[in-house]
């Protein structure tokens, strides 16, 4: 198997497997797949009809595969796992596939009866939310978040503008202050979020993204980046605020789900990564339940 480097010329040959299955996992995407390329090595192969994947999160780290995706959904999983387990002993690897959720977790289990392990993988679970509860803020779970954007309102006043390279920069800028000073959280991924960061703002409109920007005093103090996903289901890519503006963080997320994605029951806004700080964060949005994951190893004989 020969895997390369995902660019934006492969997106015709990538697009086709994802769509063929619309799974809700928000790593499952030519955009994630992209905009993680370079600091992450994100990189994909194509054999008989199959879509293969792989990423790392750290240098240090090992590639690690992710759930392979046919493009005829009735094709039986057992070969291609085989195909799969081959690669990574010729590698010295051992075997494992992160991510796989609940359906293709189900079609494994039929395909290959007692031949994998699977553990759930709660710090990768997506959090989904109501869109009309994320543009309304009502309910009693949110008054905490209604007050804290109304405290913003009593403070400031902003202008909230769609996304376009106009604002890149300023974008930029507000990323690196708030990277700079944020306190090291830690995480997979957290060390080339920049990079990803910078990579989706630059090809925004190459990859159909919509983005929007929160401007105060005519400085950009927000911003957020995502895609339709599913028909039902928006995913949040990126979304990045002033932390001294407090009630900024809400009111960016019930912004650009009114202007960006009002039409769309559901909104995924990714997973916690296992950090506290912002597992805390996405609980106190009051998700309507999570897309669950699972690690798949073979089942020690």
């Amino acid at each position: 198997m020969e895997f390369q480097c995902v660019t934006l010329q492969d997106r015709e040959k990538m697009q086709p497997f994802f769509d063929a299955w619309r799974l809700e996992n928000s790593e499952l995407s030519f955009t994630n797949f992209f905009m993680w390329r370079d600091s992450c090595g994100a990189a994909y192969c194509i054999e008989d009809g199959v879509l293969y994947l792989q990423m790392s999160y750290c240098e240090t780290c090992p590639m690690e595969l992710y759930t392979p995706l046919p493009l005829d959904r009735s094709r039986n999983f057992g070969p291609i796992l085989d195909k799969l387990v081959d690669y990574q002993r010729s590698i010295g690897e051992p075997f494992e596939i992160r991510c796989v959720g609940e359906p293709v977790r189900a079609r494994i289990e039929e395909d290959c009866p007692g031949r994998f392990v699977f553990t759930e993988d709660r710090d990768n679970f997506d959090y989904l939310y109501r869109s009309e509860e994320l543009i309304s803020m009502q309910g009693k779970k949110l008054h905490a978040k209604r007050n804290h954007i109304n405290r913003f309102l009593s403070m400031y006043t902003y202008e909230y503008r769609e996304y376009t390279k106009e604002y890149l920069e300023g974008c930029w800028e507000l990323y690196t202050s708030w990277y700079e000073h944020k306190e090291k959280a830690g995480g997979p991924g957290m060390d080339g979020e920049p990079v990803a960061t910078r990579t989706t703002l630059e090809y925004a409109e190459e990859l159909g993204l919509k983005g929007g920007v929160i401007l105060v005093d005519g400085k950009v103090e927000a911003f957020s980046m995502g895609e339709l996903y599913r028909p039902d289901m928006a995913v949040i890519h990126v979304e990045k605020a002033n932390n001294d503006l407090q009630g900024l963080y809400p009111l960016m997320c019930q912004q650009f789900v009114a202007n960006a994605w009002s039409g769309v029951p559901f909104i995924n806004r990714e997973e916690d990564m296992g950090l506290e700080g912002m597992r805390k964060a996405k609980l106190s949005l009051n998700p309507c339940g999570f897309v669950q994951k699972y690690t798949l190893r073979l089942r020690e004989e």
